[in-house]
């Protein structure tokens, strides 16, 4: 995210959006960084859809404008809300059950409708996650 910061504004529109997905896919921790997140993908910058690979913003387009998206949380980090969800409820399962790619228990799923107009992102990486990333307005929302 250092590097990302200072060399953001030399980046071209479609070049910011291509390596911010980099940036997020290699980031393990994005709700300890969720001010970094909420700005960067507030960015007024273009083509923002070079966020996604083409088949990732033909997937999106095809959802439904009414989405089921779950997220995988630890209550002792009271993260149950944020940016990444995922339409798998198996794969929130064992997202909660994990700390620093360590399997544990005691985690725990909530489960969210969501409008399609709220989805930032898809992203299907080869962790296969099936991830949601919600629009910086939709978290706000969300927040209590």
């Amino acid at each position: 995210m250092k590097a990302f910061k200072t060399i953001q504004p030399k980046l071209t529109d479609s070049e910011y959006w291509t390596v911010l997905k980099y940036v997020w896919t290699d980031s393990e921790n994005i709700f300890a960084n969720l001010r970094f997140w909420l700005r960067a993908f507030s960015s007024p910058r273009s083509e923002r859809e070079q966020f996604m690979s083409a088949e990732e913003r033909a997937f999106l387009v095809a959802l439904p404008d009414q989405i089921t998206v779950y997220r995988g949380y630890r209550p002792e980090f009271k993260n149950q809300i944020g940016l990444s969800w995922t339409l798998s409820r198996e794969i929130a399962e064992k997202l909660a059950n994990r700390i620093s790619g360590v399997r544990c228990s005691g985690g725990e799923v909530v489960e969210r409708k969501i409008s399609k107009a709220d989805v930032f992102a898809y992203c299907h990486d080869d962790m296969q996650e099936q991830e949601i990333i919600l629009t910086p307005a939709a978290l706000r929302v969300l927040l209590p």
